[in-house]
């Protein structure tokens, strides 16, 4: 990050400075109390059930030069906002235009890590960028991305996450995205916004602080997305249709090694070698491309880009216990990526076994979409099922309709699964792992790989 002064924070977010010198510099922004450097501005966020403003204190005791705040915090050192989230983002929108350079913005119902990671592997060798890490894609997680940019970047990719409308809007008030990526529109948070054509609005956001030289790269192949048009100067669209700009074929199928795919840029052709299970996996790789291009990439670096490429921690890692493979991808889960992380298993050999949380946000049809998936799996041939959470009877529901008498154990305490995971693991087995985040299925792999 490069340093700014307290008095410039404040006239960013609109705020009083209060006990504290400010021409004195911040040199990094914290909302984690935990994680306090000495010369940090701490904002001080409030939630349903944490209050930052608690440990304001304690944060200045351990070195935070000025707490951003909008309670009072008597002769505590501190910017007195009226709010600390919108003031947060304000401050970040007002330091990335201290920086000229283009942003990416990527969202989308799945896929979204996925493409930015790919995104990012193909521009990393021209340019250097800074891009969302783990799962900072929302109105706190976007802003600290930012202020992780500092003289040397020349491009920035931020994923732009969301359950409600207006988020996006308020991240791409902050990124100002010069480029667009809409990944698909599936049923991810649903249930907060009511239909499929409410998430296609919900993410059209993107678009709200867009100028008209902007560019979209948006999913073809979704019935959605390739009816808008937005205010952009271009839209790039990949998919399977040969008139996209970016489309694919299917060459070869490596199973669990991958698959080889025949890229089609403007009658342009090469190759990539997709180096994970899973035929989705070509989406997030021709919006990569589509962006690479946009930027002036070689299709040789394409191609490097993807025989290297490794998603982020969570995300499709597989690796091995006792002799079978785990698929570990845990970070997230919504009924588009469940059905596509079923269909990655096809690579595979022998006995296949899914560990299965609830998928969340997903409103008054929640059980309809489990038991959908439930039969999507026996229809697969899954073998097994392991389920936790409050819909496993609506998994095991539409299991059962298609493999009566199949095996599936329900479990009420995630020990108990973990315990009887760890007996059913055989060698040979495939495991694929997965769930909303709020599930906490990390504690599976954690003891897998222990």
């Amino acid at each position: 990050m490069v340093k700014f002064s307290i008095n410039e924070a404040a006239k960013a977010v609109s705020g009083r400075v209060h006990n504290v010198d400010g021409t004195k510099e911040i040199i990094s922004v914290i909302t984690d109390s935990r994680t306090i450097v000495s010369g940090c501005l701490f904002v001080a966020l409030k939630g349903e059930f944490f209050n930052g403003h608690s440990f304001a204190a304690k944060a200045v005791a351990d070195g935070a030069i000025c707490v951003l705040s909008h309670e009072d915090l008597g002769d505590l050192p501190h910017i007195r906002v009226e709010n600390t989230k919108y003031a947060l983002l304000d401050l970040a929108k007002w330091y990335l235009e201290l920086f000229n350079i283009p942003v990416i913005g990527i969202t989308g119902s799945a896929g979204k890590t996925t493409t930015k990671d790919m995104i990012a592997a193909v521009l990393s060798p021209k340019f250097n960028i800074v891009k969302t890490e783990g799962n900072f894609n929302n109105e706190v997680g976007l802003p600290l991305t930012v202020f992780k940019i500092d003289k040397s970047t020349e491009i920035a990719v931020l994923e732009m996450g969301m359950n409600q409308f207006g988020e996006i809007h308020n991240l791409s008030r902050v990124g100002t995205p010069e480029v667009c990526i809409i990944t698909n529109i599936g049923d991810a948070h649903i249930g907060n916004l009511g239909s499929r054509e409410g998430i296609l609005k919900a993410k059209s956001e993107i678009f709200d602080f867009a100028d008209e030289k902007a560019v979209a790269i948006l999913n073809g192949d979704d019935v959605l997305l390739n009816k808008i048009k937005p205010k952009v100067s271009e839209i790039l669209y990949f998919g399977t249709d040969e008139s996209a700009f970016c489309s694919f074929e299917k060459i070869e199928d490596r199973g669990a090694e991958g698959t080889v795919w025949k890229i089609s840029v403007q009658n342009n052709n090469f190759k990539i070698n997709i180096p994970l299970p899973g035929d989705y996996l070509v989406y997030n790789a021709a919006a990569a491309i589509c962006a690479g291009k946009h930027f002036g990439v070689e299709n040789a670096d394409i191609i490097a880009a993807f025989n290297n490429f490794a998603p982020s921690k969570n995300r499709m890692n597989i690796f091995e216990t006792k002799g079978a493979t785990v698929i570990n991808d845990v970070y997230n889960a919504s009924p588009p990526s469940m059905r596509a992380m079923i269909d990655s298993m096809s690579g595979f050999y022998g006995r296949k076994i899914c560990v299965f949380g609830d998928m969340l946000e997903l409103g008054e049809n929640s059980s309809a979409y489990h038991e959908e998936i439930g039969r999507y799996a026996a229809k697969a041939n899954i073998d097994l099922m392991l389920l936790y959470g409050d819909f496993i009877e609506s998994y095991k529901r539409g299991f059962s309709e298609i493999k009566n008498g199949a095996e599936v154990l329900l479990f009420t305490d995630l020990n108990e699964l973990i315990s009887k995971l760890k007996e059913e693991i055989k060698p040979g087995d495939t495991v694929l792992i997965k769930a909303s985040r709020g599930m906490k299925f990390e504690r599976i792999i954690d003891e897998l790989k222990r």
